[in-house]
C-alpha cells in the first residue's frame, strides 16, 4: 500500500505546500529547499508576525492520501 505526503508547517498550523510528494523522503528533501528560500532573507515570519530562523520552523510530514496507483 502506497502514500502520498505532505508537508504541515505546524509552527503556523497550515500546509506548508500544495504539492503531494510519493515519498516521505521527497517531501523531507522538499522542506530544505523551503528552509533555503527563507534563508535567503534570513529570516521565516510567522503568522504572528515573529521573525524566527528558518532553521526553527517545525514541519511534519504526513500522509495524505493512499495511492494504489504507485
Amino acid at each position: 500500500m502506497k502514500y502520498k505526503y505532505v508537508i504541515f508547517n505546524e509552527t503556523d498550523g497550515v500546509y506548508a505546500s500544495q504539492i503531494e510528494f510519493n515519498s516521505r523522503d521527497a517531501a523531507m528533501r522538499h522542506t530544505e529547499k523551503l528552509r533555503d528560500s527563507y534563508r535567503a532573507q534570513g529570516y521565516y515570519r510567522t503568522s504572528n508576525w515573529d521573525k524566527i530562523p528558518p532553521e526553527a520552523i517545525d514541519y511534519s510530514i504526513i500522509k495524505s492520501r493512499q495511492d494504489d496507483s504507485l
